[in-house]
C-alpha cells in the first residue's frame, strides 16, 4: 500500500515538473516572439529617417513593459532563462546602432534591470 502511494507521489511529482517545464518553455516562446517582433519594428524605424517620432511615440513606451516582463518571468523561471535574457538585452544595448537612439535615462533602465537579473 505504502509503495503504491509513493509511486503516485513520484508520478504526481513528474507531472507536475513537465507541467512547469511546458508552461516556462511556452513564455519563453512567447517572450522571445515578443522580443524579436520589438526589435524588428525597432529595426525598420530606425531605417526610415522619417520615423523618428514613432520610436518616442510607441516602441520607448515599450521598453520598460519588456524589461519587467523578462524579470518577472526570469525571477520565477530557472537561471538558464535569466541568463538568456541578460545576455540578450546586453547585446541590445550595445548593438551601437541602436543604442545611439536610445536617451541615457533609457540605457540606465536596461543596466538597472540586467544587474536585477543578475543579483
Amino acid at each position: 500500500m505504502k509503495q503504491l502511494e509513493k509511486q503516485l507521489l513520484e508520478t504526481e511529482a513528474m507531472e507536475n515538473r513537465q507541467i512547469r517545464q511546458r508552461h516556462e518553455l511556452n513564455i519563453h516562446e512567447n517572450l522571445y516572439a515578443f522580443y524579436m517582433k520589438f526589435m524588428s519594428i525597432l529595426q525598420e524605424s530606425l531605417l526610415q529617417q522619417s520615423n523618428c517620432k514613432d520610436l518616442d511615440r510607441w516602441y520607448r513606451p515599450l521598453l520598460p513593459i519588456t524589461l519587467e516582463s523578462i524579470i518577472h518571468l526570469a525571477l520565477h523561471s530557472n537561471e538558464e532563462f535569466a541568463f538568456a535574457w541578460i545576455r540578450k538585452l546586453k547585446s541590445f544595448i550595445e548593438t551601437s546602432e541602436l543604442a545611439k537612439k536610445f536617451q541615457p535615462f533609457d540605457k540606465l533602465i536596461f543596466m538597472k534591470n540586467i544587474y536585477t537579473l543578475m543579483s
